[in-house]
């Protein structure tokens, strides 16, 4: 873990939180419009953290495709969403006899 984690921490979360603040209060929208459109590009950008977090601090911890398969996630025949290189996947997907 880097030796400044807090510091990056609220560096980013000040970032977001005043870049938020600033679009609630120049938006147009109002009511539910604008709580949607919050809602979904809070969600964009926390989703897309996660991975980018993923990327740069478990890239030597995760074993080889591992973070391929994170980015590229496959669905089988039941809908559920799994890892191409996750071991426990085949175990899952092969557990289900019918996808009804």
């Amino acid at each position: 873990m880097p030796d400044n984690s807090l510091r990056s921490f609220l560096i980013f979360t000040f970032c977001v939180g005043g870049t938020l603040s600033y679009l609630i209060l120049r938006a147009r929208w109002h009511g539910w419009m604008l709580v949607a459109a919050i809602f979904v590009s809070m969600y964009g950008v926390s989703t897309v953290a996660s991975q980018l977090d993923s990327v740069a601090f478990l890239s030597d911890k995760l074993p080889p495709g591992m973070i391929r398969a994170i980015f590229r996630p496959r669905r089988d025949c039941c809908g559920f969403v799994r890892a191409s290189g996750c071991p426990g996947a085949r175990q899952v997907a092969s557990s289900l006899n019918s996808c009804t």
